[in-house]
Parts: structure tokens; sequence; C-alpha cells
């Protein structure tokens, strides 16, 4: 048997974190929720500020500054508080505030978590892998000329202006805006989409932000202004230059965290996490599209959608007081539409990834698994992704398509185009689907198919919606009808172990320890990106072994490993128990194992645990089986 399984691992913690208007200005929501308590390396606290107070009173101590610059209304509650010291004092912080507010609010730490790093790939691998990326996408490669151009802020670990030949320290900012932007622009010809990089994700660590190249994850307190930023910015362009600057856009959210840790109730929220919905119900009463990954199993036990994708069971504001721009294309529909838009990952097959998380699974879907694609130049490639971050990114391409050709859409009109022409997924066939978890529809969600994204659909139905000479020349692949495995038997591009100790499955140059910035997350909440790059952590099995060779984040050792492997319907049919030649793995080590997959085995994952000394972590991702 010569079958190559492929894995990419993430390391988690004990949970996950992906990274808001009435009749009049947007309603607060009540910061009175205290989700799972939680201690964590934070210099940042948020405040909220009674209605009484009109600005974020000075603290001996801590730097002061507003959530929402420039904001008013409900917006301009949210306070951030920001120290120097190491080992900053919350309690006396609220007391402080308490006296000098009158109030009893609390000031809340804003917490960040640690996340690990992306890996390359060889070009034997990488292009088939976008080919397939591309042609599940339905990319259309000739966009007709549209009436406008779509913004698209990509708010994620990315910090200077976009460029496909951009770089930022994670990555995967660049992965995400990538893939938006190859999926809505015509190579020489129309270009669908202005990209714009917005920063979430700024933390190397808990005490370092790097503005200017990004980091690894980000707090809620960041992502909420990050939202703030970029519909704030885009407003005032377009007030400025209505002629020439989009009159649509769209915010792509690759990121979040897991619901445990507050959000689920719009009524009873953390205030980190109530910022982040505010700003959110601003941005949908400027018309502003929000579309979210639902999130991947961390492999902790946790359920349901990671937020703010999870968001889509809440209705967006459909009466807004205040909120004009100088267009005559209308801000919101009239009627109850989702405050975001979520979207799932499926493999090639149209099932479900692995990861996909239990009761997370949203009704739109795209392609993402292994997603790799390139700059414009076809030769810097992106770090390969899988789950709903890719997935997110498929609908923002196809939704910026889309909207170029009917601005005068609302993106509630649009995304309704999107769902429509969408290639629908029957629940319960053959290939292993499942049922909608979550929708605006409550209980209704799960009579509702699964539906397959299509760029090329979701362009025809806008362009051709009131009649074409001509429809876009695209192909989108039907249900079920999986990609050939066009991988090469991994044999022929590396040397086996034994004649050399190079990297069997890293599948670049520059393979080695993740260091500090690839520690295992101790830290909750925390706003990461959806998937996360994994550390080097690969499988290969050739002719019956099992080629592992994995990279310790820098912990005393990884144990118990243990391959999983599941049928059509994710039903574990075999299991192995994996040890290193010594039992243990202290150090980034190349070993191999006999392993045996049995007929019918349609996916798999590897299980282990990383011992920091105080408790174990497990973690999961999907092997690829070709």
């Amino acid at each position: 048997m010569n079958t190559a399984l492929r894995l990419t691992t993430t390391f988690l913690g004990a949970v996950g974190l992906l990274l808001g208007c009435s009749a009049a200005d947007p309603e607060p929501t009540g910061s009175t929720a205290e989700a799972l308590s939680y201690s964590c390396p934070t210099q940042t606290a948020l405040f909220e500020l009674p209605a009484w107070i009109p600005s974020c009173p000075a603290v001996p101590g801590w730097s002061a500054s507003a959530v929402f610059p420039g904001a008013s209304g409900s917006l301009a509650r949210f306070c951030r508080y920001t120290t120097t010291s190491t080992s900053p004092n919350f309690n006396t912080l609220t007391s402080t505030l308490q006296v000098l507010t009158n109030s009893s609010n609390v000031a809340e730490p804003d917490c960040p978590v640690v996340a690990p790093l992306g890996f390359a790939e060889h070009p034997a691998i990488w292009k088939p892998l976008r080919k397939n990326y591309l042609t599940q996408a339905s990319y259309v490669p000739d966009l007709p000329p549209g009436k406008s151009h779509v913004r698209v802020a990509v708010l994620d670990s990315a910090a200077k202006t976009f460029s496909s030949l951009q770089t930022d320290t994670f990555g995967h900012g660049r992965a995400v805006g990538r893939v938006i932007n190859e999926l809505s622009c015509s190579p020489g010809g129309f270009c669908a989409s202005e990209m714009w990089n917005v920063l979430a994700m700024p933390h190397k660590t808990p005490t370092d932000i790097d503005q200017e190249s990004g980091g690894y994850f980000g707090t809620r307190g960041e992502l909420a202004t990050a939202i703030y930023k970029a519909v704030d910015d885009w407003v005032y362009d377009f007030n400025k230059s209505p002629k020439t600057v989009p009159p649509r856009l769209i915010l792509n959210l690759s990121l979040g965290w897991v619901p445990e840790y507050g959000g689920t109730d719009p009524g009873k929220m953390p205030l980190p996490a109530e910022a982040v919905y505010e700003a959110l119900q601003h941005a949908a009463c400027y018309g502003v599209l929000a579309i979210a990954a639902a999130g991947n199993d961390s492999g902790d036990g946790s359920k349901g959608p990671m937020l703010p994708g999870g968001w889509e069971q809440f209705p967006a504001p459909t009466k807004c007081k205040g909120y004009k721009l100088p267009t005559k294309f209308p801000l919101t529909s009239g009627y109850p539409a989702p405050l975001v838009y979520a979207a799932s990952a499926v493999d090639a097959t149209d099932r479900p990834l692995a990861n996909t998380r239990v009761s997370g699974q949203a009704r739109l879907v795209a392609y993402g698994d292994s997603v790799v694609t390139t700059d414009t130049r076809g030769s810097g490639i992106t770090d390969n992704l899988t789950g709903s971050s890719m997935s997110a990114a498929v609908v923002s391409g196809a939704a910026a398509a889309a909207w170029a050709y009917r601005p005068e859409w609302t993106r509630d009109q649009l995304m309704s185009a999107v769902t429509d022409s969408a290639v629908e997924l029957v629940p319960g066939d053959p290939t292993g689907h499942r049922v909608v978890d979550f929708c605006l529809d409550g209980a209704a969600c799960a009579a509702k198919p699964l539906a397959r994204v299509s760029v090329c659909n979701a362009v025809t139905k806008a362009y051709c919606a009131y009649g074409c000479s001509a429809q876009p020349k695209c192909e989108t692949p039907p249900a079920h009808a999986g990609l050939p495995a066009s991988l090469p038997d991994p044999s022929s591009l590396y040397p086996m172990p034994g004649t050399s100790i190079g990297p069997t499955c890293s599948l670049g140059t520059g393979y080695g320890a993740c260091g500090t910035e690839g520690e295992t997350a101790l830290f909750a909440p925390w706003v990461t990106p959806q998937p996360i790059p994994g550390c080097n952590v690969c499988a290969l099995q050739l002719s019956g072994k099992l080629y592992l060779d994995l990279t310790n984040p820098g912990y005393t050792d990884i144990q118990a490993i243990t391959l999983l492997m599941y049928d059509a319907r994710y039903n574990v049919i075999a299991s192995q128990r994996i040890l290193s030649p010594t039992g243990r793995l202290p150090y980034p080590e190349l070993f191999w194992v006999d392993a045996y997959v049995p007929y019918g085995t349609a996916a798999a994952e590897l299980r282990f645990y990383v011992d920091d000394g105080t408790r174990p972590y497990a973690t999961r991702q999907p092997i690829r089986i070709y």
C-alpha cells in the first residue's frame, strides 16, 4: 500500500479563541455576564463608562484610551486601560474607577494567548493543492467588467498595506487576503476587490505587541477596535470621495474565540465580547457585510460555533438612526437578517472536515482542505492552511466578486444570492454530511441543506440578474464529485529516513523548532486565526510505514500519541497508539512506525498530549488521505 497521510497539527490550550443598531443608536447589551473565570498575562483591561461620564478618566499608572476613538452613542462607553507593569492589579484599577465614575462597573482583563506557526510546501505538492482549491471554489479566470469595486478589509495578522507580495510575522493574514484577492480578481482584467489589511492580532507574546509586522494572536478588545477602524476609515474615505471609493465594504473575520468564554447571549456578555458585538452592529448599520469563520475543533470538548461566527444566530439591526452615506444605495434591508454570516469547511468530496466543531456546522460551506496559493508572480506561496479560515476567505472572495455587479443590493440581498446559487449538499447522504447546527431561524436550521459557495455561480447570478448577453466562462463541480488525487508519491521528492535526517514532510527548507512564539496555549480567552497554522507536524505513510516529523513546542515532552482513523461519517474504525523509539518526544524527532490503514478509511487524525509539568493539553487536526 502506498497511501500518503499528511498532517497539519495545531497546539492548543484547554480552550480555543477565534478572533454590533436599533431604532435609535445601537443599544447597550450590558456587560453583566461572567463567563468562565480565568487569569491571563495581560497588561490591558476594558471598562464600561456609565452614561454620566463623558470620557475615560485618568488613573495613575495606567494609560487610558477609547476602544472606539471618536465614536459617539453607546460605542463611546468602552474604555481601554493599559499599564507597563508586569504584574498589574486589576482589583485596584476597578476600585479606583468605581470611585472616579461613581459606579459598580468592573475593569475586565482583555486577555491574549500564544499561537503556533505555519509551514511551507514543496512545489510538487502545493501546485496541485492550489489547483484543487481553485476548482472546488469555482474560480472565474476572466471576470466581466463590473459596476464598481468592493472594499474588503481583512482583519487578521497583517498590518501593512495589502499586496500579494506582502509578508507578515504570522503569515495567516497574507494567506487569507491572497485567497480573497485571487478569487475576486482576473489576471490582467477586472478586479472586483479593493483589499485592505487591518491588524487585529498584534501580539507576538502576551506583552510584546508588533504594530508594524503583526503578531500571532490578539484580544477581543483589539478585534473590536479593528472592526471599528475598518468601518470608520471606509466611511471617511467614501464621504470624501464617493465617486472613486468603493460603495460597499466586506469584513473578513477568519478568527474567533470559544463560546464558553462569553458572548452567546446578546443581553449578557463580558465587556470584551460586548465590544466586538457592538462594533459589528455599528458596521451593519452602514450596510457592511461581515463574514466569519465558524471555527475549528480544538480537541478540548468545546461545542458550538466559535464567536463572532456564531452570531449568525442573532439579527442585524433593521433601523439605524443617524447612519448615512452619500449614496442612493440602501444601507439596510429592513427585514431580519444575520448580524454576521458564518462559513464552515468541507473537503473535496463535500464532507465537513474532521476538525469541524461539534454543534458548530454553519449552513454556508466552502473548500477549506489544505488551501495554498501564490502571489501574483506565481512563485511565492502562502501557508498551507486547513479549516474554516480558508472557507471564510472563499466566501468573502465570492461575495466581493458578485457585489461588484450589483452594488445596489444590500448585504443581505447579496448573501441571499450567494446562498441561492450555492451547491446544495443534502443532509445524511452516503458521504456523511452533517445538518446545519445554527442560523437565524433557530430550530428550522436543521431542515436547511448545507450550501457550498461557488464563485462562478455567485458571479453569474449577480451579473445576469436582469439578463445578460453571455454568462461568465466558468464551471462549478457538482455535489460530492470529489477532486482527483493528483499529489505525487512523496518518496519521489525526499530521501528516505536512514539516508538523510532531513525533514520528510515539512516540504521545504528552514524547518526547525517553533520557539517561544509557538508555545502551547495556557491562557484564555484569546483571539486566534481559524485555522491556526500548526507547528511543523507531518505524517507520511510509505509502503505501510508512518513517518512522523514532530516539532516539540518547547515543553518537556509529547506523550500518548494516537492515530485515529475514520470512515466517511467520521466514525472511528481503527486506532493505534504510536510511540517514538524512546516512548516520548523530548525534542524535534524523526521516527517511523508500522501503521495499518483499514479499507474504508476516509479521514484520520493524530491526537497527543503536551505536558508542561502541570497539566496535559490535547490537540487534533485532520490527516489527508490520498
